[in-house]
């Protein structure tokens, strides 16, 4: 089985063989690889209020065809919930990054306290980890303000994002998580059962969905700002859960590159006639040997 990918709103990367990444905190780190399942939060809970929302062009049509029922003949008995309201209640997401390198932008947003970790992975990997039940996609930033999407497909509404967050570089894996329609697919049936509801308040805001943890992960990455007991501990505990996962520092980690320049005769000539001068330090510093005298 593998993940949806031919639907018209989820558009697809030139080479499945794409780096993707996942930022996170170390308790996610836990609960990913405890759980051997991916996180799906119900998109009403990110931390985007704009998630699922129609573009101001659509909602202000949307308004004006209000207005003309309103004025018409036609009886009012209700108020029918709008396109954005039925997203964000009833879809969950699952979010990465495809990019080549690191983002620090990300290491400080999910990296919280300075000890995140990132699972890195490829793009096909991601979509062969998942079933049918699954869309998968680069997201299409736009302006709200200006551009619109086509509002005929409910998955357009979610897999468009405002360009303020185009930084990120997301591909997203959707879920309407419903009972699948009959059919003779027990593995896409069975997917559907395996799945966990995460509730709070008596609410699903999220699903934990199984996957298969080493065939997806191709290793964890230690933040380069996280403080050195990290890579041992998240060693021990990939070990302790009898997992055949890398754990590598961050390409990012490491001290300043300094140059060797030897010093030759000429160059300490020069700097002992300097100080004899009482030339600054710093100055002396910048003495360059292509500006050596003959």
């Amino acid at each position: 089985m593998a993940a949806n990918t031919e639907h018209k709103c989820f558009p697809q990367p030139d080479s499945t063989e794409a780096a993707i990444w996942r930022y996170m905190d170390v308790p996610k780190l836990l609960s990913l690889l405890v759980n051997r399942s991916l996180f799906f939060p119900l998109v009403e809970i990110l931390d985007d209020p704009k998630e699922g929302s129609a573009t101001w062009n659509q909602s202000l049509a949307a308004w004006e065809k209000a207005q003309k029922i309103y004025n018409s003949d036609e009886k009012i008995v209700g108020r029918l919930e709008s396109s954005t309201e039925l997203v964000r209640k009833s879809v969950f997401v699952n979010s990465w990054c495809m990019q080549e390198d690191e983002s620090n932008a990300l290491w400080r947003i999910y990296g919280q306290n300075n000890n995140g970790v990132a699972i890195c992975s490829r793009y096909k990997k991601l979509v062969d980890s998942l079933t049918p039940l699954d869309h998968v996609g680069m997201i299409n930033y736009i302006n709200y303000g200006d551009d619109e999407f086509e509002t005929n497909n409910l998955m357009n509404y979610i897999m468009h994002k405002r360009r303020e967050f185009s930084y990120e570089h997301e591909v997203r894996v959707v879920r309407w998580h419903r009972v699948p329609a009959k059919s003779d697919d027990q593995e896409v049936i069975s997917a559907f059962n395996q799945t966990v509801h995460v509730e709070k308040g008596g609410k699903i805001v999220g699903l934990n969905v199984p996957i298969d943890i080493e065939s997806l992960i191709d290793g964890i990455i230690i933040s380069p700002y996280a403080e050195r007991w990290l890579p041992k501990t998240v060693d021990k505990l990939v070990a302790s859960l009898g997992l055949n996962i890398s754990i590598e520092d961050s390409i990012m980690r490491g001290t300043p590159t300094i140059e060797h320049v030897p010093m030759t005769e000429a160059h300490q000539n020069v700097i002992q006639n300097a100080m004899t001068k009482g030339m600054p330090v710093d100055h002396l510093q910048q003495i360059n040997v292509e500006k050596l005298p003959e």
